[in-house]
């Protein structure tokens, strides 16, 4: 009777579980952000025609009128949150088009500062109109993930936030792997922070 021995190396296949088990989790919260996204924005539909209906009383004082206005501002402002939401939940791929990076870095940036410490203070420069070509989802995702870890930097103490973007012109600039050399208009994006730093 003959013997079979069979080995299989399981780190890789550990590691691909572990990873797969990640991204159903993540899959899972987008679908969930998704969901109350959109019963929230049902709400907030509701609370905004209960103060659209009272704003048309003629007998309402300044200080009334100007309470409705506040709640109606912070409507549209918690609109603009949920659309942020609504957009990283979504699980269909957008391929890369021409996009104006500045509504996005604009909006990605509104979604950080409304959830950030009262510590940090923002600043923002975009000097440029530039379209690139680009996924939108993915490059605010990755904004918001570099705004995120900087917030994270800084969650000791008080700091600040700066986001700047700029076109620039390079030419036979060292490409990201070491070899390349790049040529031509591209996009600068800089995220920095106060905080603690890393090594370089």
């Amino acid at each position: 009777i003959g013997t079979i021995e069979a080995w299989q190396d399981l780190t890789d296949r550990k590691s691909l579980e572990r990873r797969l088990s990640q991204a159903q989790k993540m899959e899972a919260m987008g679908n969930l952000a998704g969901n109350v996204a959109h019963d929230f924005a049902s709400y907030l539909q509701a609370i905004s025609g209960y103060v659209s209906a009272a704003q048309l009383e003629n007998n309402l004082s300044a200080d009334v009128r100007s309470s409705l206005e506040g709640v109606q501002t912070t409507i549209t402002k918690a609109r603009k949150l949920i659309r942020q939401i609504t957009l990283f939940s979504r699980q269909d791929l957008v391929a890369p088009s021409p996009v104006n990076i500045r509504p996005i870095i604009e909006r990605t940036v509104a979604m950080v500062r409304a959830t950030a410490p009262e510590t940090v203070t923002f600043e923002m420069d975009i000097k440029t109109n530039a379209h690139i070509m680009a996924d939108e989802i993915q490059f605010s995702q990755v904004l918001l993930n570099l705004c995120t870890n900087a917030l994270h930097a800084m969650s000791a103490a008080a700091g600040k936030l700066s986001v700047r973007a700029e076109a620039v012109d390079l030419q036979g600039e060292q490409g990201f792997n070491g070899s390349d050399r790049v040529t031509g208009r591209f996009l600068k994006l800089i995220v920095a922070d106060t905080g603690c730093g890393i090594p370089p």
